[in-house]
């Protein structure tokens, strides 16, 4: 019976992590050819990549890389190896994910000229990937581990501290 069990939870433990690379998969894809092409700052390790971009001609997915890479050892330092665990498969498989959808974005051009559609419809789809992340009960790493830090050491309130750390980045 605790073999049939172990069984059950490896598969189950399985689709979560194909859900988690496919959202992020799909995340990428939304960055790639929406937010970076129009140089639309959403928050997060993305929007940071996106500014470097802008202004370093930096690689966006090596800049996603070591923002989430830090993030997750400030997370190992704070919320210890269970939950550090559980943000590495998304803390990975994103900047993964935006290096392998960038040549996408040279094959694929999408008509620029109504942008606030386009930001709503990269708004609905980032959404859609993160709640898929969200419902397997990863994290979805990268600055969203600040803002559980701060959750778990200080009770703030996780709305809170998202609105301020991506307010920053996106003012910048």
């Amino acid at each position: 019976m605790e073999h049939i069990i172990s069984a059950i939870k490896k598969k189950q433990k399985f689709k979560r992590i194909i859900m988690v690379v496919v959202a992020q998969f799909i995340s990428a894809l939304v960055f790639n050819l929406l937010l970076l092409p129009l140089n639309i700052v959403t928050g997060g390790t993305g929007g940071i990549a996106t500014i470097t971009k802008h202004l370093y001609h930096l690689d966006p997915s090596m800049i996603i890389l070591i923002l989430q890479a830090a993030c997750l050892i400030i997370s190992f330092m704070y919320l210890g190896l269970e939950k550090t665990a559980g943000a590495a498969l998304a803390s990975f498989s994103y900047p993964i994910c935006v290096s392998l959808t960038a040549p996408i974005a040279k094959l694929i051009t999408i008509d620029t000229s109504d942008v606030l559609i386009l930001v709503i419809f990269a708004g609905v789809v980032s959404g859609i990937a993160n709640g898929m992340v969200y419902k397997t009960g990863y994290n979805g790493g990268g600055l969203g581990i600040i803002n559980q830090i701060m959750f778990e050491k200080f009770n703030i309130a996780i709305s809170k501290t998202s609105l301020i750390v991506n307010g920053i980045v996106i003012i910048l």
